[in-house]
């Protein structure tokens, strides 16, 4: 039976223990509603106590209302504690620009962890499932990822004062529906994720079920178990970096760490990215936030970087290089390099070169009406073709360069972006400026302008592709 499979599971990975809080994120869904009611039925076997939680995100209206009143009701029902809000986040889509599944999400989450500390929990239970993991794992693989991206969903982990716990990883939902029959539920049903325009849903609805009838009917097992894999070899080679980077160390402070420069460079390259990240986490323990843009900075300043030079780096961290030492630590400085400059005209359609960085930039044009489009990352973007105005170039920044930054009306220097955003001086000149007659359209990774939006009128649709070896 499916309680007594998760009672196990929570048991063999000490995801709860008796007299131990617990907020279950509750949608109303099959999938939230399982795991409540199979969390509430153990509950007074293993001594823990469940609290529920639901956010109406006013995405949908009456029905979302529904939900959150169905929420309410079944959690008085088995005298459940539980709190319902609503957040406008359509409305704060509108000012921030944000994508609104992301947008979504950051709310929720923060909704969870304000109710988690007014009641005093400390573990916040999501009803993540087998099918969520395998379908993480394809679209992670779909958009490029490494290692720790394959590995999946964790079962655990910490969110700031919070530990994150998904019990469900190792049902599918089928199992889930089931126990829902056998227990009287008749769960809610969110209209919005039979809308394939989101590409998870896409994903779930439609590639999932061709490949399980084209190409393996255990896909999702088979996606599964690679996770699996990927999740072990990830905490070994996490094992092995961290004795590495003890071994080329030459001393570590509170606030500083001196590695052997030549030591370090004479180590695989995947050795290297990962004890960078070693570094990261131990001087910045609050926000623990370094892009990939960031390590390949580093490794190549710390390969052809002159001698006594330094580089700035996220968090107020800076590196300095003095023959074999390079030194790491919270003391923030200023300095910077100028490259050279460039400026491209654009093929649109088609792909331009810019060979001062090494980079591609793609431009494809869309018409009539594709709802399957959306921009994948911040290393793409879409525009209303007919609102851009005249040709497009690729250029390197200007002084005094400008941008109406996406959400709002009035411009920002993009020298305060840079530092907003935290980019080392040394990439500042690397990063593109997509421009038309008017000014900026849009800086890679960063920032897309306001104007040229898509809307329900757009007839030509342009996207933009940006394709580098350094990414922010």
């Amino acid at each position: 039976m499916l309680v007594t499979k998760l009672n196990a599971v929570i048991k063999e990975k000490g995801l709860l223990k008796r007299g131990e809080k617990v907020l279950v994120g509750v949608s109303g869904g099959v999938d939230s509603l399982a795991l409540l009611r199979a969390l509430y039925d153990l509950s007074e076997v293993e001594g823990w106590q469940v609290y529920a939680a639901h956010l109406n995100h006013q995405f949908r209206g009456e029905e979302a209302e529904e939900d959150a009143r169905f929420v309410e009701e079944y959690c008085r029902d088995y005298g459940i504690p539980c709190r319902v809000e609503e957040r406008n986040v359509p409305e704060w889509i509108r000012e921030t620009g944000a994508n609104p599944q992301a947008a979504a999400r950051q709310v929720r989450y923060q909704f969870f962890q304000e109710v988690a500390s007014q009641w005093g929990i400390r573990k916040l239970a999501l009803a993540h499932h087998a099918n969520d993991q395998a379908e993480t794992i394809l679209m992670r693989v779909f958009r490029g990822t490494g290692i720790e991206g394959i590995a999946g969903i964790p079962d655990s982990r910490a969110w700031g004062p919070l530990t994150i716990i998904r019990p469900l990883l190792s049902f599918y939902k089928d199992d889930l529906e089931k126990y829902c029959q056998l227990q009287g539920i008749t769960p809610r049903v969110d209209s919005s994720n039979l809308k394939k325009k989101y590409h998870r849903n896409f994903l779930r609805l439609e590639v999932i079920p061709w490949l399980e009838k084209e190409v393996n009917p255990s896909i999702q097992e088979a996606l599964i178990q690679l996770g699996m894999i990927a999740s072990e070899e990830n905490d070994y080679f996490e094992r092995i970096s961290t004795e590495m980077l003890e071994s080329i160390m030459k001393s570590k402070e509170e606030n500083k760490i001196v590695i052997k420069g030549k030591l370090f460079l004479s180590m695989h390259l995947a050795l290297q990215r990962r004890m960078i990240k070693l570094i990261f986490n131990y001087l910045d323990r609050k926000q623990a936030n370094i892009g990939f843009i960031h390590i390949e900075s580093i490794l190549e300043w710390m390969r052809h970087g002159r001698n006594a030079s330094r580089l700035e780096l996220p968090q107020g961290i800076q590196a300095f290089k003095e023959y074999d030492e390079v030194t790491f630590s919270t003391k923030l400085t200023h300095y910077g390099e100028q490259t050279e400059s460039y400026c491209y005209n654009m093929e649109v359609p088609g792909r331009t070169y810019i060979r001062e960085i090494n980079a591609w930039l793609y431009a494809r044009i869309i018409e009539g009406e594709s709802t399957l489009i959306e921009p994948r990352s911040g290393y793409e973007a879409l525009f209303d073709l007919d609102q851009v105005k005249g040709g497009l170039t690729v250029r390197s920044r200007r002084p005094g360069d400008r941008i109406i930054p996406f959400g709002m009306e009035g411009t920002k220097k993009v020298k305060d972006l840079f530092i907003d955003e935290k980019v080392p001086k040394q990439l500042r000149e690397r990063i593109p400026m997509i421009a038309d007659n008017e000014g900026l359209l849009w800086i890679p990774g960063l920032k897309r302008s306001n104007r040229a939006r898509i809307t329900e009128t757009t007839q030509k649709q342009l996207l933009l592709q940006y394709d580098t070896d350094v990414l922010l």
